[in-house]
């Protein structure tokens, strides 16, 4: 068993780094995206930049060209100052070639850093998929395990699909174990009533506030629900106060076959918590009493509203009319 638990940590321990590399990429590219655009924003700038000046360039050259030639034959300036006049807004362009050219340059580095870039994230992806992967093959293990601890005495349906359902298929098939595909939504009444006991799992690190609908759901069905979440989750108070069911640290398996055979044995039991299941549901979500209490909830917030404002009004008021 602590082997067991010390592999699930181990791999939820690389499902973690793996999310975070996938972060750490994604910023990355992110970051070299933004500063390729800027950087090719700029390049688009100092092009037409070189080519308005080759444009002043050409247009100076030949007005210039007819002045200097008009000027030499009346003598008014000597030859060797024709050369400078033409060419005065060369030097200006070919700068501004030479920083088009750097920013160019940089500009194929920036997009050889985002083919990098890239290939982080999806190296990153794949090894977040592998670690799911196996997470979801140890929990497919778990569940094949604890379904086999309770051969001769329970059978177990799993209707799922994805990677948990399809590994527990290509694993050797235990006699009290049915897997079943997802199902035709009007037929959930009917497959919830075949059941003596309803099971849902949450992983170990599943947040304080998740709470899968299934087990809102199984509430409604008026089955008791086995599941297995950490203690101070949401959906593992909602079973606890509602009186539904039973509730099993995720880690516990041995607690989970002892609490499954357990209900399989007493009808009484399984009476008995299906029945409070079904009137936790009734009492709670009954959509008229919700809507009675989210218009409590806005009316309340109303009036507090517009008590706040008249009491800043008549303060405001009070000390317009003060003298001063």
């Amino acid at each position: 068993m602590l082997a067991e638990e010390a592999r699930t940590d181990e791999i939820r321990h690389r499902l973690g780094e793996a999310r975070l590399a996938v972060s750490q990429a994604k910023s990355v590219l992110s970051c070299v995206k933004a500063a390729r655009e800027r950087v090719r924003d700029f390049a688009a700038e100092q092009a037409r930049e070189v080519g308005e000046l080759a444009g002043i360039d050409h247009d100076i050259a030949s007005a210039r060209a007819d002045q200097i030639k008009a000027a030499l034959k009346a003598g008014a300036i000597p030859i060797f100052e024709a050369v400078p006049i033409v060419s005065a807004n060369s030097a200006k362009m070919a700068d501004a070639q030479n920083r088009l050219s750097a920013t160019k340059l940089a500009l194929e580095e920036l997009q050889a850093d985002e083919h990098e870039a890239e290939a982080a994230v999806s190296a990153a992806m794949n090894e977040e998929r592998a670690a799911i992967t196996a997470l979801m093959a140890d929990e497919a293990n778990a569940i094949a395990a604890r379904v086999e601890a309770l051969e001769g005495e329970a059978h177990v349906v799993v209707v799922s699909e994805g990677v948990g359902r399809r590994y527990l298929a290509k694993q050797p098939q235990l006699p009290n174990l049915t897997l079943l595909d997802f199902q035709p939504y009007a037929r959930l009444p009917e497959i919830l009533a075949t059941a003596d006991v309803l099971l849902a799992t949450l992983e170990e690190d599943a947040g304080a506030f998740a709470v899968p609908s299934k087990v809102l759901t199984y509430l409604c069905a008026g089955r008791p629900v086995l599941l297995t979440a950490p203690v101070q989750n949401l959906a593992a108070e909602v079973i606890r106060r509602s009186g539904g069911g039973v509730v099993v640290e995720p880690n516990d398996a041995i607690g989970w076959v002892e609490a499954a055979r357990k209900l399989g044995e007493d009808a009484e039991l399984r009476a008995s918590l299906g029945a409070k299941a079904r009137q936790h549901a009734e009492a709670t979500f009954d959509i008229g009493k919700i809507a009675d209490r989210f218009e409590a909830v806005l009316i309340g917030a109303a009036e507090r509203r517009f008590h706040n404002s008249a009491t800043a009004l008549r303060h405001e008021a009070a000390s317009m009319a003060a003298p001063r």
